[in-house]
């Protein structure tokens, strides 16, 4: 009977430890599977490769419509009016585009029709909202919109917003104390220097881009590339114009 009773007892047991492992197991399974589902869930609101690419070229393409718009207003040389109107003619479907393959990426609308010309020039537009900080001694911030919880990956399509939001109003200010000549020099060469970059930018982002979106890509190389030659020609047309202007100054006595 103690034998009987014995045999039972450890016949329990080992049917406890048994289901006790198999319960360990499932909870090893599930622990394991909740923060590879995390991941994917965050790595889908960060969206694709393509929509990221077209998100981070989303803000450099709007801000080429903001400031040729006011660059149609300023100048004072009927060539730099013509070549800012070619730059929103252009660019104005690149950014539709754009807005369309970064999807949800993308919250800003595209820029209004016209902006009316502040009366006093010399006000500067609103700088940018700064990127989020993570607290003193916390670890590497995720910097995203404003009042967003930090975590421990950088949220780099927002930070790319964030620095063309803030590229476009220190640029407007500097622009809005500019005139006449000095305005049209300074607009082409920022033209200059803006193609040149989205140029480089384009190569490097190309190579992470799919097929369907190299194909734009490309389109939107060669227009930039057609843009920066005529944008050096004007530049150096107005070059040539101040170097005339001062030649002709009498000479003091």
């Amino acid at each position: 009977m103690r034998i009987s009773i014995g045999v039972s007892l450890a016949f329990a047991l080992a049917v406890s430890s048994i289901g006790f492992a198999q319960n360990r197991r499932e909870e090893r399974r599930e622990e394991r599977a909740a923060p590879a589902a995390g991941g994917a869930s965050a790595e889908a609101g960060r969206g694709s490769a393509d929509q990221q690419i077209a998100a981070c070229l989303y803000g450099a393409n709007r801000n080429e419509i903001e400031l040729s718009r006011l660059a149609q207003d300023k100048a004072s040389s009927e060539a730099v009016r013509e070549f800012a109107a070619m730059m929103v003619k252009d660019h104005s479907p690149v950014l539709e585009k754009l807005q369309a393959a970064a999807g949800p990426l993308v919250s800003a609308q595209a820029p209004s029709r016209r902006e009316p010309r502040a009366k006093d020039e010399s006000e500067a537009p609103a700088a940018a909202p700064s990127a989020t900080r993570a607290p003193a001694g916390a670890g590497p911030a995720d910097i995203g919109l404003p009042g967003a919880p930090p975590t421990n990956r950088l949220d780099w399509v927002a930070i790319h917003k964030q620095i063309a939001d803030q590229c476009l109003a220190s640029t407007k200010a500097d622009f809005q104390r500019k005139e006449g000549a000095e305005f049209d020099q300074c607009y082409m060469g920022h033209q200059i220097m803006a193609h040149m970059k989205v140029l480089d930018e384009i190569r490097v982002l190309r190579n992470h881009a799919s097929a369907e979106l190299r194909k734009d890509l490309d389109e939107s190389s060669q227009m930039a590339s057609h843009h920066l030659e005529e944008a050096k020609k004007i530049a150096d047309g107005l070059k040539s114009q101040d170097t005339k202007r001062v030649s002709r100054k009498p000479k003091a006595e």
